[in-house]
């Protein structure tokens, strides 16, 4: 923390080797986490991928073009909106988006409440299927 504070980062400190930020993504892993841009993973970097699993802690880490590289990979992805609690509400502002106008408060909270219960039930279930898959993966690997 004090190398931190006075370098203004942690470039340089004693024991770490510097990464290029580039290629953090396409590092060898078992599960990769994209948790703070949208869009990190793309056309240009998803064949480089080497995590078995992909966790989207972000919203909307992953464009379209990039989802159909690592499916045709075979990858398992968690996404964003069983992944991380801004999910629901991101989903929301991206269909009031693609359709041009804003929703009143009572529609947003109608389909919010209607979205939650479905959503609910997908964040107990989905997680525990990856989870699952995971655990055989390690228990294979061990």
């Amino acid at each position: 923390m004090k190398h931190s504070a006075e370098n203004r980062g942690i470039k340089g400190s004693h024991g770490a080797d510097a990464v290029d930020p580039t290629s953090l993504l396409t590092e060898d892993c078992d599960v990769l986490l994209p948790a703070a841009l949208g869009g990190v993973i793309n056309k240009d970097n998803a064949d480089a991928i080497k995590a078995e699993y992909i966790i989207e802690a972000s919203n909307h880490p992953t464009d379209p073009e990039a989802d159909e590289i690592l499916a045709k990979k075979g990858m398992l992805i968690l996404p964003d909106i069983l992944a991380n609690s801004g999910g629901v509400v991101s989903y929301f502002e991206w269909v009031q988006n693609i359709q041009g106008f804003m929703w009143d408060e009572e529609k947003e909270r109608l389909a919010f409440d209607n979205t939650i219960v479905c959503v609910r039930w997908q964040m107990l279930l989905q997680p525990v299927v990856f989870l699952v898959e995971l655990t055989v993966v390690i228990h294979q690997t061990s």
